[in-house]
């Protein structure tokens, strides 16, 4: 009798702890779908073809390779407003496969909307294209049979965007002390940074207080992907080049609500109101740290939450890797 009358107290402190750790019920602030990748690349099957025999030697065989790009970020890619994003096969000789130079490079030529979240939480999946090396033919006289690795360099620009709750208050000190206050925000505490879908992203941020209405913000922006990040509409494409001053460069805007009751400062930026826009270097993918102080305007009543946005642009690289096999012809007869 003891041994089930404990079961069943066991039973009823799982049942209580389990409601305990529910969700409470409200709106969840979730702005984004959110993610690292901004342009998933799949190469189309039979692009190049990969059956045995398919490519032959001494021009016999011509054939294509294909890639196509889905926009899984949170960024509409818009050729029409200066963004590029352009592909380009290395790892071959343009001339022993049939074409030219500026065949190897294929562009972009329309926009490329991403995903985004509408009404209810539901989700637009991004547009998709295609780009396509056509014409290769393998001219040259195989000495039997020939596997040849390439890369398929893809190079665009992008955009991150990122919003934080921050707490805003008239007097730093009176809300260290106000429980009331505190229930609505805190000015001392690591707060959620949340990022649209791309490889640049804020991965962490802090409230500071300062005294008076003033706080401190510590935002740190961090890499995230797998590729390589450049300044963006760089002149010097993607190129991994050591010299290339564009490498790491990632350019930031930090802003408020334009009717937010407060001024904007952050260090080494030009700051002006609501905003300051300035560069940053993640130096072979290390974090970097902007600080920021936010200053009340308002009453020193004043005590709220409000949306503090990251824009973070850059150029990103990425590199699918395959290989083709030439057939000597003279093999096969």
């Amino acid at each position: 009798m003891k041994k089930i009358l404990l079961i069943a107290l066991v039973a009823m402190a799982l049942v209580l702890t389990a409601c305990g750790e529910q969700t409470p019920n409200g709106p969840v602030f979730a702005p984004f779908i959110g993610g690292t990748q901004a342009i998933e690349m799949e190469q189309v099957p039979g692009m190049p073809p990969n059956e045995v025999g398919a490519i032959l030697d001494n021009g016999n065989s011509p054939f294509g390779i294909q890639l196509r790009l889905n926009n899984v970020g949170e960024y509409d890619i818009d050729t029409t407003k200066g963004d590029e994003l352009f592909l380009e096969l290395s790892g071959i000789s343009s001339s022993q496969f049939g074409i030219t130079e500026a065949d190897l490079t294929q562009r972009l030529d329309a926009p490329l909307p991403g995903a985004r979240k509408i009404i209810g939480g539901n989700i637009q999946p991004g547009q998709s294209t295609v780009l396509t090396f056509e014409g290769l033919s393998y001219k040259a006289d195989a000495m039997g049979d020939t596997p040849i690795t390439y890369n398929l360099n893809l190079c665009y620009d992008y955009e991150t965007r990122s919003t934080t709750q921050i707490c805003m208050v008239g007097d730093v000190t009176g809300a260290l002390v106000n429980q009331k206050q505190q229930e609505i925000c805190k000015v001392n505490e690591q707060k959620k940074p949340y990022n649209s879908a791309g490889p640049v992203q804020v991965i962490e941020m802090n409230e500071i207080p300062q005294g008076g209405s003033k706080v401190t913000l510590i935002i740190k922006i961090g890499h995230v992907g797998t590729g390589d990040v450049f300044k963006a509409g760089s002149d010097n494409g993607c190129s991994y080049a050591l010299q290339n001053p564009d490498r790491n460069k990632v350019e930031v805007k930090v802003h408020l609500p334009e009717q937010s009751e407060a001024n904007l400062q952050c260090a080494g930026f030009t700051s002006s109101g609501h905003e300051a826009t300035g560069e940053v270097t993640l130096f072979e993918g290390t974090p970097r740290t902007i600080t920021c102080n936010v200053e009340s305007t308002g009453s020193a009543k004043t005590y709220y939450q409000d949306l503090l946005s990251v824009d973070m642009r850059y150029r990103y690289g990425e590199t699918l890797q395959d290989s083709i096999v030439i057939t000597d012809v003279g093999v096969l007869s």
